[in-house]
């Protein structure tokens, strides 16, 4: 059965590489089903929910791009070790790319001044460098994305753009952070 997993996530990695979003998402969620149904090896079922993020990253669905890596994540980490390099690899390049998409939202955002920008890395920095595995940074982001609500469906880019906002209009410093620890970013998101 594994073998069948592995020829659709072929397939899907060459329907998104001709760009064909819709084949992909298509094949890698029956490669994902099948991996479930069939209790197939956590690491292949984590390249599979890769492939997922990256389609739903091209399709800008960041909320769920996240919540797919997370998966890709925990499956990596189930046997209490990230030990497999490509999807360390791959996961840390996505984390990477988020929090860069993230930022720009903020900078781009004309309600965003130095002190925004400033916020808006002192949190994001605080994410990357937190202890733990890929899974529990990608937790946070998410939870940034959404706002602190449940829904994978609301929120987005424009939501953390608006916390950062919402923290500086507030009296927060931006470099109040840089003799401290920063932000609690689990109790900003569950105040939030």
């Amino acid at each position: 059965m594994s073998d069948k997993v592995q020829d659709l996530l072929s397939k899907a990695s060459q329907s998104l590489n001709s760009n064909n979003l819709s084949d992909s998402k298509s094949t890698i969620k029956e490669a994902i089903q099948l991996c479930s149904n069939e209790k197939i090896d956590d690491n292949l079922s984590a390249k599979c929910h890769l492939l997922l993020g990256d389609i739903l990253l091209k399709e800008n669905n960041h909320n769920d791009a996240i919540e797919s890596f997370k998966k890709a994540a925990e499956l990596d980490e189930k046997d209490g070790v990230e030990d497999t390099k490509e999807i360390k690899q791959r996961l840390n390049s996505l984390l990477n790319t988020v929090t860069n998409d993230m930022q720009k939202e903020v900078e781009s955002n004309p309600n965003s001044g130095s002190n925004e920008k400033s916020i808006s890395d002192m949190i994001l920095n605080q994410v990357m460098s937190s202890s733990g595995g890929n899974s529990a940074k990608l937790a946070m982001l998410g939870a940034l994305l959404k706002g602190g609500s449940s829904s994978s469906s609301s929120g987005g880019l424009s939501q953390f753009s608006s916390l950062v906002n919402l923290l500086g209009k507030n009296g927060v410093s931006g470099n109040s952070g840089s003799g401290s620890s920063g932000f609690d970013v689990s109790k900003l998101v569950s105040m939030w």
